[in-house]
Order: C-alpha cells, then structure tokens, then sequence
C-alpha cells in the first residue's frame, strides 16, 4: 500500500499516523494503526474502488454498527472527521480506494496451524458467536439499512473464477 494513502486516511480520521503495520486481510488490505495521541489502536481496512461496490460495503458497515447497538462484541466502525463511515481516497498513482477504520478489539488472530487454539473450544465459541448474529439478523428492522444487501450468491468471491483468486485462497479450499 502506497505511503501516501495511509496518510491521507489517517488524516480523514483526524489522527496523525504514526506506524502502520500491515496485518493482513484476503488482499494483504488491512493494516493495525498506532497514534501517538490515542492510545489504542485502530484498523483501517482499504479496498480498491473498482473491486468494490460502495453500497455493499455500506450495507456491511450497517450491520455491523446493527449487530454492535444489539451488544453483541464485535469491532464498530470508526466515523471520519466529516462524520463518513466510509471515506474515498486516491493515490498518487492515480489507484482509488475507499477505506472504513474501526476500533481495535482485544484478542489475537487465530493460527489454524496451532491445535491449542483451533480446537473444539474455539468452534464452541464461533458457533455461539455465529448464532448470536444469525438471532439478530431475524430481529434485524429492514429500514435499518439504506444501503441495499447483496444476497449471499452475489459474493465477489462466489462470482470469480479460480485463475483470478489469490492463491493462498485457493489453497485454504482444496
């Protein structure tokens, strides 16, 4: 990721950027932000603007902010200085994103290589977690939402042939 849109994201969410560290996301597109001010970090999370559509992401940057205002523990997102959930940056080389920032949540990325962490304990909690959001969702008001919900066939994912999805994807799937 170009210097420059770091920058410039960090500065639409009026902090001062201090050390961006990348720390992964399918497209190697969501980086951990430290400030100097805040003391504890955010995520920003960036996608390329002709991969995307806006409304979509919209609709998930709903949901999530639904599922946080029915308390369950889940990453809210972050609003810019101009009040956006989701802000549209361009770099210098000409490449557009649009970027959603959101609180960093306790915890650690899960290794499915380590059996002490990818066990029948973390699939306990996932399904919990997982029927938390599925018990939300049926009580979800439609008028919640202003962006329109993709179906979950018109996933990006879904619609791309193999020879154009990442390969460490790939992999996770064979």
């Amino acid at each position: 990721m170009e210097q420059s849109v770091l920058i410039q994201s960090a500065e639409k969410y009026g902090i001062p950027l201090y050390a961006p560290t990348l720390v992964g996301g399918f497209n190697n597109n969501v980086y951990e932000c430290t400030f100097r001010e805040k003391p504890k970090p955010i995520i920003l999370k960036f996608y390329e603007a002709t991969s995307f559509q806006t409304e979509a992401l919209k609709a998930e940057v709903e949901w999530v902010n639904y599922l946080h205002r029915v308390h369950l523990d889940i990453a809210t997102p972050i609003a810019s200085k101009k009040g956006n959930l989701i802000e549209k940056i361009k770099s210098t080389e000409g490449k557009r994103y649009v970027v959603v920032a959101y609180e960093k949540v306790n915890g650690v990325q899960i290794d499915c290589q380590n059996p002490g962490i990818w066990n029948e304990n973390l699939f306990e909690q996932w399904g919990q977690a997982m029927g938390k959001m599925h018990e939300a969702a049926k009580n979800v008001p439609l008028s919640t939402f202003h962006a329109e919900i993709p179906h979950w066939y018109e996933e990006r994912l879904l619609l791309q042939t193999p020879e154009n999805i990442d390969k460490s994807i790939l992999l996770q799937w064979k």
